[in-house]
């Protein structure tokens, strides 16, 4: 829930409601990637193992290869992961986790992985982070200098701009994140001042109906009304101004509906639990988000097993 006040949604972020769709999908998106002249795994097809639960995505296996945080980085390979993006574009299709677990290095090929959340006829926006974070991962090994001075071969100072201007902290994979802090360095803003101008930043914020609900429930919650004693609870933070506001988890919410019942069983007064008083509706349909917004780990095993159903990034 915090992430949805926060940010709101990014494009094209829904679960996926069963194991077959997600395994489909993969597989769909994968041929699509290798027909355009990708490094990517050659898919082979879906293996069944157990109906609506348990699949594999049977594809190519890299072996040999190493991650590109850990290996070495020449102008060869910068200009193959800029030219995987180009493809990309030109093709109509968005990766949307390009971080270094899914960028493999062998034999002096730059291999993509990990394609599983990749989009079909992606916005503007969503082309211009595929881009900025590729240059910020080719950057990690090398200087950012060198990165644009490649870029430049396959993008023009405008598209390059734009995509820095739509890349910045949440449209950020993680793990892309954790490395540039542990380096120490603002490759992002190495990179805009390298640029001839600068564009304004593109705001991620997308506000829709349950955010604005979920909002107004946080900052205004309702009051127990007259006749109705608050269960007390002990589980308080600190909100902006340092004011103390009541935390709803769902499991102690759980429990203070029960003692609730229990007490109004017991004593016939009408009581609602303290910190619970958001609508059902909402209540039901809240949902945390699980792993990071753009997608999974890298995997470079050929056989995924997909157990379970999956968030899109």
């Amino acid at each position: 829930m915090g992430r949805t006040l926060l940010y709101g949604r990014l494009e094209d972020e829904k679960a996926f409601n069963t194991v077959r769709r997600l395994v489909q999908y993969e597989d769909y998106v994968l041929r699509l990637l290798y027909s355009a002249g990708l490094q990517v795994p050659r898919p082979y097809g879906i293996v069944e193992i157990t109906p609506e639960r348990e699949y594999l995505v049977v594809m190519e296996f890299f072996d040999g290869a190493r991650e590109i945080g850990e290996a070495d980085i020449d102008d060869a390979i910068i200009d193959q992961g800029l030219l995987a993006v180009r493809r990309m574009w030109e093709a109509g299709l968005a990766h949307r986790d390009i971080k270094p677990a899914n960028l493999l290095v062998r034999d002096g090929r730059l291999l993509v992985i990990d394609s599983a959340f990749a989009q079909v006829r992606p916005s503007p926006w969503r082309q211009a982070v595929d881009l900025a974070n590729m240059m910020l991962v080719l950057a990690l090994r090398t200087d950012a200098p060198r990165v644009l001075a490649r870029a430049r071969t396959y993008f023009e100072d405008s598209e390059i701009a734009e995509a820095f201007a739509a890349t910045r902290g949440l449209t950020m994979p993680s793990q892309l994140r954790h490395m540039l802090r542990a380096q120490g360095r603002d490759l992002h803003q190495e990179f805009i001042a390298l640029l001839p101008y600068r564009l304004p930043t593109v705001k991620i914020q997308r506000w829709s109906l349950r955010r604005v609900t979920l909002t107004i429930a946080v900052l205004h919650p309702r009051q127990p009304p007259r006749g109705e004693a608050a269960v007390p609870v002990a589980d308080r933070s600190l909100v902006a101004g340092g004011q103390p506001r009541r935390v709803a988890d769902g499991a102690v919410c759980a429990q203070r509906v029960v003692a609730a019942l229990h007490q109004r069983a017991t004593s016939g007064v009408q009581l609602r639990p303290a910190g619970c008083n958001r609508p059902r509706s909402l209540f039901l349909a809240e949902r945390r988000p699980r792993g990071h917004a753009c997608g999974p780990g890298g995997a470079v095993a050929g056989l995924r097993s997909a157990g379970r159903a999956r968030n899109t990034q």
